[in-house]
């Protein structure tokens, strides 16, 4: 289904006058892009022209010559929103995504550092705050989702600015929203290497977000409940317990940060398959294993002798363990992995 009154920003900045280059921004913020094309994603219109495009998506990524500027998205959304309301269209969706280097400024509000921020252009930034402000003064969006990857460590005296367009009174339309931070306030967000294979199939190694790592493989069905639907409170529940676990991995410490309005039951994307494939070879011989469901039901035994299980098994934690012991291997089956080894 083509989502024709959802519209999104999407900004990539790894390029500044004065501060540290960043390696992940731009390739973080063409997948967000992929998810907001994709029919079982954000859905989208796609630019018969361009298929990587869309006419309700602006995306801009940063370049040596210190672009973008505030006013490439201040412009381009304020003259959508007056097309919205002079059709006389009932907008749905925003999406809002950012990565690139951020300030802290209180638990609700970050600064979301232009190219062009320095430390005497300490303002020169979008306010997370002040926007969502706006927008929901503007009564266009019935929903509207900002995704933040970026550091929440304060400096003082950096606030952050409104945008350019506002309202005289606030619309009497009401909207839900969910302001989604990659880490806590006053914290650091990481970019790291994340291994894998790239779309291209080659294990570049490149840095990524962690935060949209995980919140993208969410987005892609790897949050689905049970029932294959992925709802606010899956994704909150998913980036929660999986974006902790790929920080240790690179021995940091990141925890998102979500202040909400919206219904934890709203549907987000799909419906994803209930049961997905998965693969498990044994390289112990002679023991007889159990894997048991997150309600400790027993969903196969067997014996390590039959070298593989091949199975297809309904979204969740499963337990595979020895018969006799209590330790084992925890399985979470959502799609992000399909082969396991039990040793």
């Amino acid at each position: 289904m083509v989502n024709d009154l959802d519209f999104a920003v999407v900004i990539g900045v790894e390029h500044y006058q004065q501060n540290t280059p960043l390696g992940g921004p731009h390739g973080d913020t063409e997948k967000f892009m992929d998810w907001l094309l994709d029919p079982n994603g954000g859905g989208l219109p796609i630019d018969p022209a361009d298929p990587k495009s869309s006419p309700n998506v602006l995306k801009l990524l940063s370049a040596p010559t210190y672009t973008p500027r505030k006013d490439d998205f201040d412009l381009w959304l304020d003259g959508k929103m007056n097309d919205i309301v002079k059709d006389g269209l009932k907008a749905r969706r925003f999406y809002f995504y950012f990565s690139g280097h951020g300030i802290g400024v209180t638990q609700k509000n970050s600064a979301l550092l232009f190219p062009l921020w320095t430390r005497t252009n300490r303002n020169y930034a979008l306010s997370s705050e002040k926007y969502l402000d706006e927008l929901l003064k503007k009564g266009i969006f019935k929903e509207i989702y900002f995704f933040m990857d970026c550091c929440r460590n304060r400096i003082a005296g950096v606030e952050g600015l409104a945008p350019t367009w506002s309202s005289p009174l606030p619309s009497s339309n009401t909207a839900d929203y969910l302001l989604y931070y990659a880490t806590e306030f006053d914290t650091v967000a990481f970019e790291k290497p994340v291994l894998g294979q790239d779309d291209d199939g080659l294990n570049n190694n490149l840095p990524r977000g962690l935060f949209t790592e995980v919140l993208l493989n969410g987005l892609r069905g790897a949050a689905a409940g049970r029932d294959g639907k992925l709802s606010v409170s899956n994704l909150l529940a998913y980036v929660k317990l999986k974006l902790p676990e790929l920080a240790g991995i690179h021995q940091e410490t990141q925890i998102p940060k979500a202040m909400l309005s919206i219904d934890l039951d709203r549907e987000l994307c799909g419906p994803f398959q209930k049961k997905i494939p998965i693969n498990i070879a044994f390289r112990v011989p002679g023991k007889k294993v159990i894997l048991e469901d997150a309600d400790l039901e027993i969903e196969k035994e067997g014996s390590t002798d039959e070298g593989t299980w091949n199975l297809n098994l309904i979204r969740g934690q499963y337990f595979l363990r020895t018969d006799g012991q209590s330790d084992g291997m925890r399985i979470f089956v959502d799609g992000t992995k399909n082969d396991y080894v039990y040793e």
